[in-house]
């Protein structure tokens, strides 16, 4: 059982849906199976991380598509806003992207953007648009002759420096030490 809770600063958390794992589809099962090995495994030897993360973005979506389908949870205009901001991110995360310019394509104020998506996700908007500028990064940089520089660059940061540090505050490591870490030897 998955238990779909919504924290609210004074009442603590509520539980909003429950949803039995065993209704998953077989592709939903199938990546839960990925995730329980990833478990085990991980008590002997590091898991690796875009495995991980395929994995848990994929049970996430599933269990999504099972609350939106059961009919339970009433339209937030909220909630299609910040859908609308992530889609909109995601599209254009190849470019330098300015809260302004994300507040232009939706037609709102950036204060209340920023204040909207957090209240739906979670995290901050620039860390969102930050994660998906960095896990463009990532794909690109796992193509043959990708340099960290010229990633960086085509991605329109205005230096390998700046790249760099933004790739360490997501990543957690500089983008050259990634590319080693995934048998890369640039």
């Amino acid at each position: 059982m998955l238990h779909v809770q919504r924290y609210r600063r004074h009442g603590g958390y509520d539980v909003e849906h429950a949803i039995r794992l065993a209704t998953l589809t077989t592709h939903g099962k199938g990546r839960l199976d990925v995730l329980r090995e990833l478990t085990v495994r991980a008590l002997r030897q590091r898991p690796a991380i875009e495995e991980l993360r395929e994995g848990m973005l994929s049970v996430t979506l599933e269990l999504y598509r099972q609350v939106m389908a059961s009919g339970e949870t009433p339209f937030d205009a909220r909630a299609d806003l910040a859908r609308k901001v992530t889609d909109f991110v995601r599209a254009h995360s190849s470019q330098s992207l300015a809260l302004a310019d994300v507040a232009n394509a939706i037609h709102m104020s950036p204060n209340y953007l920023t204040s909207l998506f957090h209240s739906q996700t979670g995290i901050s908007l620039g860390r969102f648009i930050l994660t998906e500028r960095i896990a463009l990064a990532q794909r690109m940089l796992r193509k043959a002759g990708a340099s960290v520089k010229s990633v960086g660059l085509e991605l329109g940061f205005s230096d390998p420096f700046t790249f760099s540090r933004a790739f360490k505050r997501i990543a957690g490591t500089s983008p050259r030490a990634w590319v080693q870490a995934q048998g890369g030897g640039r």
